[in-house]
Parts: C-alpha cells; structure tokens; sequence
C-alpha cells in the first residue's frame, strides 16, 4: 500500500485517516472543512464556483467563505497564519506558512 499523505508546506494530509497537521499539531476538521482543504492542496487555485462543485457545497459563495474562516481561524492558533487565502477570483494556499 503506497503512502496516503499530501504534503504542501507544513500541511500534512493523511487521506487513510482523514486527520491533519499543521507545523507538526494536529487541526480538527470537519468533514467538510478537510475537503475543502485537501481539494484547494489538490488543485492549487481554484476558483469559488469550483471548489463548490468538487465539494458538494451549495448555497451562495459565502456559504464556502463561511468554511474556510473556520479552517484559517484553526490554522492561525496553531501557528499565526492563514492557511487558505483568496485572489484574482479563486483560492490557493498561502506559502509563507
């Protein structure tokens, strides 16, 4: 069996137990949550109307902006940053972590 680990920065997915570290401590997700993460890992930029389709999420836009304040406000007491920033239309993670 191969490794199941996505590695970006100091981000460590592992997909056979669907947890997550940041800078070596663990982040509890919601299922949700982690999808969006792994998803914007996956693809790095990916637009709003994207990362909905991939990630099951209806409703409006904000309903994903709602998610990832919640995956960056984990993030940011663990280690003072935001892992999910936004630009030019998309999401993609933020490399000075």
């Amino acid at each position: 069996m191969g490794d199941k680990r996505l590695k970006h920065g100091n981000i460590i997915i592992d997909e056979s137990t669907d947890t997550v570290r940041f800078l070596g401590y663990p982040i509890e997700l919601t299922p949700k949550e982690y999808d969006i993460l792994k998803t914007v890992i996956e693809q790095g930029h990916i637009s709003t109307e994207r990362l909905c389709e991939l990630c099951g999420i209806s409703g409006t836009k904000n309903n994903v902006a709602v998610h990832i304040c919640k995956i960056n406000e984990k993030a940011e007491d663990i280690g003072g940053r935001k892992l999910i920033l936004y630009k030019d239309l998309g999401y993609y993670i933020n490399e000075f972590m």
